[in-house]
């Protein structure tokens, strides 16, 4: 349940519907407060509760994930340490990504001139400390999303069509 797309392929899942059915039977069962927000029509909004978390440990060390809906509540407080652990296998990858990109562009990291971040996940201390590590803290730079991807179809347009 830690992004969007896992809510919604877990409430497209039936054996998990029945298997989170079967604990709801159970009194007090734990699993019966997630079946409750993946069923209770309470998906999109505890998902979002994640995020806010998610964006505070940006700036905060702690954060707090709250979430109250009739039947669920929810004070979880996270570490940013404990997300790092959480998505430490994510970052795994998308340096082994970033590497595998730097060897097909016949580049090392020192031929990188600038790194653009465009906020998201990339706002991640761990994230942009792994990035500063590779490229140089200098080469970093923050862009805002939108514009930065209607500048990469701008680019593209132009080189289509010139």
């Amino acid at each position: 349940m830690r992004t969007l797309h896992e809510i919604i392929a877990m409430v497209g899942d039936s054996r998990i519907r029945s298997t989170l059915d079967y604990f709801r039977q159970a009194e007090g069962h734990p699993l019966a407060v997630v079946e409750e927000i993946i069923y209770g029509g309470h998906a999109y909004n505890f998902f979002r509760s994640i995020e806010a978390g998610k964006i505070e440990l940006s700036t905060s060390e702690i954060a707090t994930i709250r979430f109250r809906r009739p039947g669920v509540a929810i004070e979880l407080p996270v570490s940013r340490s404990e997300f790092e652990l959480l998505i430490e296998r994510n970052l795994d990858r998308i340096d082994q990504q970033i590497e595998l990109a730097l060897q097909q562009a016949g580049v090392d990291a020192e031929g990188v001139d600038l790194v653009v971040r465009t906020g998201g996940s990339s706002r991640i201390p761990c994230f942009v400390a792994r990035l500063a590590a590779r490229f140089g803290p200098a080469k970093l730079a923050e862009r805002d999303a939108y514009s930065t991807v209607a500048l990469g179809l701008g680019v593209r347009a132009c080189e289509l069509w010139r």
